[in-house]
């Protein structure tokens, strides 16, 4: 049997964060192959559902990846269900699933510790008449598995977001800390909606008239000189 814990924090302000996730989980030895110990154990993956008020950047991660700035342990991108469109609006947007592996593990006993950061973004939300601010909702993960060398008894799981260089156990027990928070997020007013649309007209009409007037003296000037070349 395994169980696991996750204790979720949001770092940062503004629309660029850092969702930070310290993870502990539980194994029984004695369902381990014979001869191995929790200290074989190589992997904690952790699946989450990203709502569609954010996004995380998968190019953004890889290059935090290749480049090690990862302050204490590597965050591998392992899945994305997508497509990931970064520059659509929340409205326009679909919640996605990531799921991200852990590969730097501190083992105490039968007790395995995972801690890792990953940037997360927030989408611009579409302006209310009513609201300042809407909330933006991080959950805790949906799921969570450990690679370890399991017995003859584990079921085998084939997960496209899980190396098949492993023998995966899924958490029967996941306890999350908190379960969700929510980010407050600013949005556009609607309170002048009219004045800026008659602002905006206005502009834009005027530019217009003021390049078709360019091009009728334009025009003109150019047939002047033709008549007086005659």
């Amino acid at each position: 049997m395994v169980t696991a814990k996750v204790i979720t924090k949001v770092l940062g302000s503004g629309f660029h964060r850092q969702l930070e996730s310290h993870v502990q989980v539980s194994i029984h030895e004695e369902e381990l192959a014979q001869g191995s110990t929790a200290q074989d154990c190589k992997s904690i993956v952790v699946v989450d559902r990203i709502e569609r008020e954010i996004y995380i950047d998968l190019d953004e991660v890889e290059e935090q990846v290749r480049l090690k700035t990862q302050a204490v342990t590597p965050i591998e991108p392992v899945d994305f269900q997508g497509p990931i469109d970064i520059e659509r609006p929340s409205d326009a947007s679909k919640a996605h699933v990531v799921a991200r592996a852990i590969n730097s593990l501190k083992i105490q006993s039968n007790l395995l510790t995972a801690y890792g950061t990953v940037p997360i973004h927030l989408r611009y939300q579409k302006p209310s008449a009513l609201a300042t601010h809407l909330n933006a909702t991080i959950r805790g993960p949906q799921q969570v598995f450990v690679a370890c060398p399991w017995g003859s008894n584990t079921p085998r799981l084939k997960l496209p977001y899980l190396s098949r260089r492993f023998i995966w156990s899924e958490a029967t027990s996941l306890e999350l800390i908190p379960a969700q928070q929510n980010l407050a997020v600013p949005v556009g007013s609607l309170e002048h909606e009219l004045l800026v649309q008659t602002v905006s007209t206005f502009i834009t009409l005027f530019g217009a008239l003021i390049l078709l007037y360019f091009a009728w003296s334009t025009k003109k000037m150019a047939s002047s000189r033709k008549l007086h070349d005659e």
